[in-house]
């Protein structure tokens, strides 16, 4: 993540800059739905055909260190933004659930 955000374009830059540091939504027409229309959280996203006309969100947006969450909203993701304000941040895998604490009564009860 570090490497396209050091490349990236000053307009990128000025524009990742404020989405690391909050809030990491972004209006912007610069995805469009699949069908024209919004349909809930099963819509697919395209790229919009030209962009949004803002360059900094276009290549944010082509590389994806922005994505479509709704009819023009794009939001940093979490991982993007946690990596790029974290010098030792690594991506935490876990593959299970940590064991519970202590057992609790069930509810089943003899009758």
């Amino acid at each position: 993540m570090r490497e396209p955000a050091a490349t990236a374009p000053a307009e990128a830059r000025d524009l990742l800059d404020r989405l690391v540091a909050g809030p990491a939504l972004l209006r912007t027409p610069c995805f469009t739905t699949q069908y024209g229309r919004y349909a809930g959280p099963h819509s697919k996203f395209l790229f919009r055909t030209g962009g949004s006309g803002d360059p900094g969100t276009d290549w944010l947006a082509e590389r994806g260190l922005v994505v479509p969450v709704g009819t023009d909203l794009a939001e940093l993701p979490y991982e993007v933004g946690r990596a790029l304000r974290d010098d030792d941040a690594r991506p935490a895998f876990h593959p299970a659930p940590p064991p519970p604490a202590r057992m609790l009564p069930t509810g089943c009860y003899d009758h």
